[in-house]
């Protein structure tokens, strides 16, 4: 078997689509599953998969669920357009849906896929889970991605696995072996802990929605494990938008009320929110400035442009961004090598929230 020649200028993926060229021309029809390949050559599952794409360029290989991937002779048809289901809990007007959808399209591209994703949302409750992956597995998805609920009946997606590619996305499937990708928000939390333990802060303030989420669950588990002071504050976040929108700010001003009788009760020296967007508007805007002096504010945000008010930049604010770009092309990534590969991924893969104060100096 030819070995990739690592000193060569010519990139890996290129030289292993010539040597996948030899292949074709002594007359085999149906390429092996990507695994196979890479044990063949030993080389990665992205070598592999770089180089199929670009036979798949060349107008040499057709890929499809039925069959895998197929040599083919003359001019490559247009490719029948895939589709992948997303289950979510979110809202259809929220942001945070929006920048998924986004990065989602982005990764269809890099992958030189020509599909698209069916966002259909669950409410956050087991039966919607449930009535969605029917109707999702009812039009016949190359695979489905959704977002587990504290409620979440992993048997059925499990079984569901059987039949189409299922991957966990955001929230870790606890309890079951389905494959997920999460960010990891306990890394996080321990970064946290670490940077305000080097600031000298001792007194947490934590403001969260009063909906139940696995990612935040996890960052402010890990804060509470490494911080001596930590109080955690539930209000309303997520509807003070709705709100505020139709010109009713009473809610807006009882949360602010609540969050400014925290501060001057609690002799907090730094507060947390994982809602960027919602605690700029909150906590910068709306509380007051005296009662908001001397307190360190750390947001998660996404990497993406954001425009902050100007008192969140002189607060001297942490940031910890997740980059959703890097996330769905790792789902992709794998979804593609379960479906393709005939092989069902496995494990949960972590993707790091990176610290974004350089970008704010």
């Amino acid at each position: 078997m030819p070995e990739i020649d690592k000193y060569s200028t010519d990139a890996s993926y290129l030289q292993l689509a010539d040597m996948l060229k030899k292949r074709r021309r002594n007359g085999e029809t149906i390429l092996p599953p990507f695994r196979v390949l890479a044990a063949e050559y030993g080389v990665s599952l992205g070598v592999v998969q770089r180089a199929v794409r670009q036979l798949r360029r060349e107008s040499l290989l057709q890929i499809s669920r039925s069959v895998g991937c197929r040599w083919i002779e003359g001019k490559l048809p247009e490719p029948e357009l895939q589709k992948f289901g997303v289950i979510h809990p979110y809202p259809e007007d929220s942001n945070h849906l929006l920048v998924l959808n986004m990065a989602l399209n982005q990764a269809f591209a890099d992958a030189g896929l020509n599909a698209i994703g069916l966002f259909r949302a669950s409410g956050g409750t087991t039966a919607g889970e449930i009535a969605q992956a029917e109707w999702l597995a009812k039009h016949r998805v190359g695979g489905i991605l959704f977002s587990p609920s504290s409620g979440t009946d992993f048997a059925y997606f499990e079984a569901l696995a059987g039949r189409i590619p299922v991957i966990a996305i955001e929230n870790e499937p606890t309890g079951s072996a389905l494959p997920a990708v999460v960010f990891d928000y306990r890394g996080a939390g321990r970064e946290i802990v670490r940077e305000l333990k080097r600031r000298g802060r001792r007194r947490l303030l934590v403001l969260l929605d009063t909906s139940e989420n696995g990612s935040v669950a996890e960052i402010t588990r890990a804060l509470q494990e490494g911080l001596d002071d930590v109080t955690v504050m539930r209000q309303p976040l997520f509807d003070l938008g709705v709100h505020c929108f139709c010109g009713d700010y009473t809610l807006f001003r009882s949360v602010v009320g609540e969050v400014e009788t925290a501060l001057a009760r609690g002799g907090f020296d730094a507060v947390f929110c994982p809602y960027d967007e919602h605690f700029d508007k909150l906590f910068m805007l709306g509380v007051r400035e005296d009662f908001r002096a001397g307190v360190l504010p750390v947001v998660i945000c996404c990497n993406r442009p954001a425009w902050y008010s100007e008192a969140l930049f002189r607060s001297g604010a942490l940031f910890w961004a997740f980059c959703p770009d890097e996330f769905m092309e790792t789902v992709i990534h794998r979804i593609i090598n379960w479906d393709t590969g005939h092989q069902r991924t496995t494990g949960v893969r972590r993707i790091k929230l990176v610290r974004m104060d350089h970008v704010y100096r």
